[in-house]
């Protein structure tokens, strides 16, 4: 965060370990980190938003090549299983399940077969209480879809329709659930979900009609989330005990982490360390953060972390 630094202090006194402190200006005033001596700690270590940043999961299904040389089988129920773990619990135990499915006909063709697919997919996953998923076709992710016949119309989120003519896949995409997200309330967590193709029949055997392949999306979900839930507990911490209790007569805790923002952080880990019966470590960890790497690079030069 901004106005903060680090104070080193060494008297000279060859007696007494230099040490130093963290400034830092607040909402309330100026505040202090403990005196740490320079030689209780154990480690530090600054880590880039970058490292703590998470991508998007994707699924990509494709019809198996080697089942009916790709081409749908006619009179077939194809069905693709979408299994979210801890979706409405908090064990992978907790298995919610939604549907797509095609019913093959004659002649149908590989893009006509995406194309009822993602429609399929797209009716179901629209009825959730929040939004869950996305459905890509021809690269494109469907706002809306409308059916008459066997004539499937898609449209993006500016209204263009999407040529699905040529599709050679559909790709469901995790959507971000940072609407979902209370500081200290409910954490941001990812849609954790698997895809399943089931199984046909080709004349012969029952075989499994399709390919999932995972990967991720170009979309990144920052850190800042996860910086700002810490925030929090350590403002409970550090007397922010009763968390509005007693609404609307409480004094409200002002927080400085913007969750939309993505920040670089500085963990000092350090030890107290006494000469009697205190002499087994105490070891904790101080954790700043700033949205400029510079900040913190100051910080580890003028406590002298570097040598």
């Amino acid at each position: 965060m901004g106005d903060i630094k680090a104070v080193y202090v060494d008297d000279g006194n060859a007696a007494k370990d230099p040490y130093f402190y963290i400034q830092h200006m607040g909402y309330g005033g100026a505040e202090r980190s403990d005196l740490i001596p320079v030689n209780s700690v154990m480690w530090f270590n600054l880590t880039a938003p970058s490292a703590m940043a998470r991508k998007l999961k994707t699924v990509t299904v494709t019809l198996d090549s080697n089942v009916n040389s790709g081409a749908p089988i006619s009179g077939q129920d194809y069905i693709l299983k979408v299994n979210f773990r801890q979706l409405y619990g908090m064990s992978d135990e907790d298995i919610y399940q939604k549907y797509g499915a095609v019913h093959a006909y004659k002649n149908m063709t590989a893009a006509q077969f995406y194309a009822e697919l993602a429609y399929s997919l797209f009716k179901n996953f629209s009825r959730v209480y929040a939004p869950l998923l996305d459905i890509q076709i021809a690269s494109t992710t469907i706002a809306s879809a409308t059916k008459s016949g066997n004539t499937i119309t898609f449209k993006d989120a500016s209204g263009t329709v999407i040529n699905a003519s040529a599709a050679s896949n559909i790709v469901i995409v995790e959507k971000p659930q940072t609407d979902e997200w209370i500081r200290g309330v409910a954490k941001l967590e990812p849609v954790y979900f698997d895809v399943f193709p089931t199984t046909v029949y080709d004349g012969v055997d029952e075989v499994i009609w399709g390919i999932a392949t995972e990967g991720v999306s170009n979309t990144t979900i920052g850190n800042g989330y996860d910086i700002a839930d810490l925030e929090y507990f350590c403002m409970g911490e550090r007397g922010d005990i009763y968390r509005g209790t007693n609404w609307p007569d409480n004094i409200p805790t002002k927080y400085e982490v913007d969750e939309t923002k993505q920040y670089y952080v500085l963990d000092i880990h350090y030890a107290y360390q006494g000469n009697c019966e205190d002499i087994q470590k105490s070891e904790k960890t101080l954790t700043i953060v700033s949205e400029t790497k510079s900040v913190l690079d100051a910080i580890v030069t003028a406590a002298n972390l570097e040598e």
